[in-house]
């Protein structure tokens, strides 16, 4: 067994490698005796992967507000950009009542939300789907402006978002109320 240089030399040297540094360690009797001390050693070591922050521990999981912000300035931040703009272009059509330009604009708007539909926003953020609904909405208006036929087609394309800014100010209330906005 190694020794250190130190004063207290009863004490073993554990080297990293050393196929026996628990066994030194613990200073257990070569064979036989030490099944108790391993037993304890295997507490040992599960309790410090408990306690260690890591993988699945409770102290490495981020907050809500970590998640909420990597998402809002993550990978779903573009198409949220695209989203309202086709949104804009929207509002701005109908509002002209330029027909073909609104119905373009569903489409595109219907499209920005499918693809950020794959971000889905942190549960703990909105646990009640508020986000989810607006996109499906979104995603209803554009489907619907596709078979759209005429001024009746038009209206009936536009009528699920009607419910959009009721959500979007529902979902705001959420988000201010956990301290995200």
């Amino acid at each position: 067994m190694n020794r250190s240089p130190r004063s207290d030399v009863n004490q073993p040297r554990v080297t990293r490698g050393s196929p026996h540094a628990a066994h030194d360690q613990h200073r257990c009797r070569p064979r036989g005796g030490c099944r108790a001390d391993v037993s304890l050693r295997r507490r040992r070591v599960a309790c410090r992967e408990q306690r260690a922050p890591g993988r699945d521990s409770p102290a490495s999981a981020p907050s809500c507000k970590q998640q909420y912000h990597a998402w809002k300035y993550g990978p779903a931040r573009a198409p949220g950009k695209k989203l309202v703009t086709a949104l804009n272009a929207v509002q701005s059509a109908a509002t002209v009542e330029d027909f073909p330009a609104t119905v373009t604009a569903l489409k595109t708007a219907g499209a920005e939300a499918a693809i950020l539909s794959r971000y889905p926003m942190p549960a703990c953020a909105d646990p009640r789907g508020y986000w989810n609904a607006m996109l499906a909405r979104i995603r209803a208006a554009g489907d619907n402006a596709g078979s759209a036929d005429g001024l009746a087609g038009l209206i009936l394309a536009l009528a699920p978002l009607k419910a959009v800014p009721d959500l979007q100010s529902k979902l705001g209330a959420e988000l201010k109320a956990r301290h995200l906005t």
